[in-house]
């Protein structure tokens, strides 16, 4: 391993420090939730891909058209369905392709076409974070047809003993079997250490009714549980607790989140239900949601809350309230998810008539600090519902903006005068957009301290933004023109900016970890070579380090300090190739 060097002091020059002043509101960014994110349906190809194909070139065209697309719509976050029925969109040693992607079970795209490795590449050039949302425990969508067309390495039947047929016709694997927790587990597990994806992503399906026929597997697993709805929620907590731990280990920066029923409860069934009187999650799907958020076991929470505003019996504004009441005090974020299915309805008479319940929503939701994000149900009716696109073009891609005032058409506005002692200055707007810092009526220029924030004023005096190179050292100014420090995401790719504001390269050690940024300040998120010695990224950017990584199907020895054991017998007696990979 390379050392660092120990950096030597380095100090800014001020041509001026004025610690009174600060930059004007009207250059900051509008308040505006931070994850603004859309479902890709690939069950029954609603959303992706439109036919079942093998063909690369379709499958990467009809990829990059939903990701532009949602950059246009202000969109900040994709959730793609990678495991629509015990399969995979992906390159699995656990799971077959999905007959969804290219028409039969098992199938793989040509040419070693992998969808998910392509989704998150293509997103994150767009500025986008890409979530793999799973379904964790279903089989079959349609029944027996679904069933006699699995493929021989389908899980369901390799381990027929793990599967239920349930009253609906479908098979779901038993929830109640470690094994089978332990294979979600594994699925998930298998997705964040192969792919540099931002978010592991369960939606709402855990067991499937109160009917499920699981008689034995409660004999032979309850033990301690009086009644079987505890033991059922105790199995579905465990699996949440399981994906936590393991998730965050492998990736202490992965995102892990669930998007389950809106109604936790109706408070006249369990104390500190909502005032709701709908179906109920906690008993129909034994999901105990609320436990999830107050245990600390999600980073997020995303109720589907698929009623309007005034609902009598699951009303919006009553559940979006009571959620951000179960997050308060938690580090859980809470967005919502929104029906956007639902609008359009050619009925004046319904309440989801045009968009107006959408637009009366998107208002509240504006008003409850704890909503800090929305996601959308799904890709294709923000595009086949009149008005949604304007809508979220409107709401959202103007909102990243930020917002200037509506008096600077031609010369300049002073916005905003200070004074401290002898110095006066002013923030000034000028009609192109560019800001500059007055000093005594004079243009500001170089460095300057601004309420204990860094700013860069170009010889015209003019504020600079985005990457500049000052002296040989590249900077990033955010975009109200404040110096960035630490870990900055930028275009989809992570920066470290040293305490004094230069960009990192190389190794650095942050926080207990080691990452490698690359010669030009990208953290990398790979295979790293250092001289002769490999070393492994995960996917939060730290080296791993200390033992066995199973890394796109092959198991790699790292030692201590990080390096791959190569073309040698590892500590405990294992031998591995000139590769690294375990013979």
């Amino acid at each position: 391993m390379k050392h660092l060097k120990t950096l030597c002091a380095w100090v800014l020059t001020l041509a001026v420090a004025l610690s009174v002043f600060a930059l004007p509101a009207s250059a900051a960014n509008t308040q505006k939730k931070d994850f603004r994110a859309v479902w890709v349906s690939t069950i029954y190809n609603l959303d992706y891909p439109s036919s079942a194909t093998t063909d690369p070139a379709k499958l990467k065209a009809e990829a990059n058209e939903i990701l532009d697309n949602c950059v246009e719509l202000g969109m900040t976050a994709v959730i793609l369905q990678v495991r629509p029925s015990g399969d995979a969109l992906y390159d699995s040693d656990i799971f077959p392709w999905s007959k969804y992607l290219t028409g039969s079970q098992g199938t793989a795209p040509s040419g070693n076409f992998d969808p998910l490795e392509y989704w998150v590449a293509e997103a994150h050039k767009r500025g986008l974070e890409l979530h793999a949302w799973i379904n964790p425990y279903r089989v079959t969508r349609s029944g027996a047809s679904d069933y006699n067309s699995l493929s021989a390495d389908n899980p369901a039947l390799l381990h027929p003993e793990w599967v239920v047929k349930h009253s609906d016709g479908n098979y779901y694997l038993d929830p109640g079997i470690p094994e089978v927790r332990q294979l979600v587990v594994n699925g998930a597990a298998e997705i964040v250490q192969n792919y540099d994806v931002d978010g592991i992503h369960l939606d709402d399906y855990f067991y499937p009714g109160t009917n499920f026929d699981d008689a034995d597997t409660y004999a032979k697993y309850g033990a301690g549980f009086s009644n079987i709805d505890d033991w059922r929620r105790n199995n579905v907590n465990l699996l949440i607790q399981e994906l936590d731990s393991t998730l965050h280990k492998l990736d202490p920066d992965i995102s892990f989140g669930v998007s389950p029923f809106g109604i936790w409860a109706n408070s006249s069934s369990m104390t500190g239900g909502s005032n709701t009187n709908g179906n109920q999650t906690y008993f129909s799907h034994y999901a105990d949601t609320r436990k999830w958020v107050k245990e600390g076991w999600l980073d997020y929470i995303c109720p589907q809350i698929y009623w309007e505003i005034g609902h009598s019996l699951a009303d919006y504004k009553t559940l979006a309230y009571w959620w951000a009441d179960v997050v308060k005090g938690t580090d859980v974020e809470l967005y919502i998810g929104m029906a956007d299915y639902k609008a359009g309805n050619s009925s004046a008479s319904s309440p989801w008539y045009g968009i107006k319940a959408i637009e009366d929503q998107l208002a509240l939701n504006a008003q409850i600090p704890e909503i800090t994000g929305e996601v959308h149900f799904r890709y294709k009716f923000l595009y086949s519902v009149s008005g949604l696109e304007d809508l979220y073009k409107k709401t959202y891609a103007s909102s990243s903006e930020p917002e200037q005032p509506s008096d600077k058409p031609d010369g300049n506005t002073v916005v905003k005068q200070y004074s401290s002692q002898d110095k006066k200055g002013s923030w000034t707007l000028y009609g192109n957009g560019t800001w500059e810092f007055l000093i005594n009526g004079k243009a500001a220029t170089g460095w300057q301290l601004i309420d204990n924030t860094y700013y860069w004023f170009g010889q015209d005096g003019k504020m600079a933004t985005g990457w500049q190179k000052l002296d040989g050292v590249w900077y990033y100014l955010k975009d109200w023109g404040g110096m960035a420090t630490g870990w900055q995401k930028l275009d989809g790719v992570w920066y470290y900016l040293k305490d004094w504001g230069g960009m990192a390269t190389g190794w650095q050690y942050l926080d207990g970890k080691w990452y490698y940024l690359r010669d030009w300040g990208g953290m990398a998120v790979d295979w790293v070579k250092d001289g002769d010695t490999w070393y492994w990224m995960n996917g939060s950017g730290a080296m791993v380090s200390n033992g066995w990584q199973l890394i796109r199907g092959k198991w790699y020895y790292f030692y201590q300090s990080g390096a791959m054991a190569a073309n040698t017998v590892t500590p405990d007696g294992y031998q591995v190739d000139v590769s690294g990979a375990w013979i």
